[in-house]
C-alpha cells in the first residue's frame, strides 16, 4: 500500500510474510502439526471445517500454508470452501505468499479463483510477485491470472518494484506486463522503484522503455523522487539515461 509522506507517496509491502496464526481449537492444533490422522479424527467428531479461529485463521488457510496437501484434500472433501477467504486471502494466496507452486498447482485443478482478491485488493499473483515467487509467479501466469489486475490500484509490476524483486518484475515484463501503467498516484512501476532506491529495478525498467517523464500527481518525476529520497545512485542513473535521450 501508499503512505502519503509530506506530499510525496511510499510505497511499503503489502503484506509481511504470513506467519501462522495463533491456534485456538482442536482442530487447528492438528492441522499446525500436520496431524493428518488427528484431523480426520476432529472432522469425524463434528469439528466444521470453515470455522475461522480468533485470528480469522481458516483451516485450510493455515493447512496450504504449511504446504500440506493431504491435509488440504482431507478439508475439502470434508466441505472446506476452497474460495473462503480471511484477512490476508484464500488458500491460493497461503500457497503464493509461501512460493509453494506444488500447492497452489493442486487447489487451482480443485477450483481455486486465481484473481480473486483480499481484503487488501492483492490476488495471489501480487503476493508471488512480492515475495520474488517466480516458479509459482509463472505458474498462476500460465493458468489464466490478470497481470496487469490491480490490488486495488497497485499492478504486480508496481510491487515488484517497490519490494525490489529483480526476477519477477523481469519475469512479469516477459509476459506483457504493462510498463507505463499507473496507479491511483499516476505513477509508474518507475516512480515506485525510485522513490525506494531500487537501482536494478529502475535498470530494468528502463531498458523496458519506461517513459521517465511522466509526473505523479503532485507533478513529481521518478528522477525528482529520487532525488528527494536520498538515493543517489538511481538519481544518477536517470540523468545519465535523460541525457541519450
Amino acid at each position: 500500500m501508499y503512505l502519503r509522506l509530506l506530499g510525496f507517496t511510499v510505497l511499503v509491502p503489502l503484506l509481511t510474510v504470513i506467519s501462522p496464526p495463533t491456534l485456538s481449537g482442536p482442530l487447528h492444533d492438528a492441522i499446525s502439526d500436520e496431524d493428518v490422522e488427528r484431523v480426520r479424527a476432529e472432522i469425524a467428531n463434528g469439528a466444521d471445517v470453515n470455522e475461522e479461529d480468533f485470528v480469522q485463521g481458516l483451516p485450510l488457510m493455515t493447512a496450504a500454508q504449511k504446504g500440506n496437501i493431504a491435509i488440504v484434500e482431507l478439508l475439502l472433501v470434508s466441505g472446506a470452501d476452497i474460495n473462503a477467504a480471511d484477512v490476508t486471502g484464500t488458500a491460493l494466496h497461503a500457497a503464493a505468499v509461501a512460493g509453494n507452486a506444488a500447492m497452489a498447482e493442486f487447489l487451482l485443478g480443485k477450483g481455486a479463483e486465481i484473481n480473486k482478491a483480499n481484503t487488501r485488493g492483492a490476488t495471489p499473483l501480487h503476493r508471488a510477485a512480492s515475495h520474488g515467487h517466480t516458479e509459482t509467479l509463472e505458474l498462476l501466469i500460465k493458468r489464466g491470472a490478470r497481470i496487469n489486475q490491480r490490488s486495488p490500484s497497485l499492478s504486480a509490476l508496481h510491487v515488484a518494484a517497490g519490494d525490489g524483486q529483480e526476477a519477477t518484475a523481469k519475469l512479469l515484463l516477459a509476459h506483457g506486463a504493462d510498463v507505463g501503467g499507473v496507479d491511483e498516484f499516476n505513477q509508474t512501476a518507475l516512480h515506485v522503484a525510485a522513490i525506494n532506491g531500487q537501482k536494478k529495478i529502475v535498470q530494468l525498467l528502463l531498458d523496458a522503455g519506461v517513459d521517465v517523464s511522466v509526473v505523479n500527481r503532485v507533478g513529481r518525476t521518478a528522477l525528482e523522487l529520487a532525488n528527494t529520497s536520498g538515493h543517489e545512485e538511481v538519481a544518477e542513473l536517470l540523468r545519465r539515461h535523460a541525457t541519450k535521450q
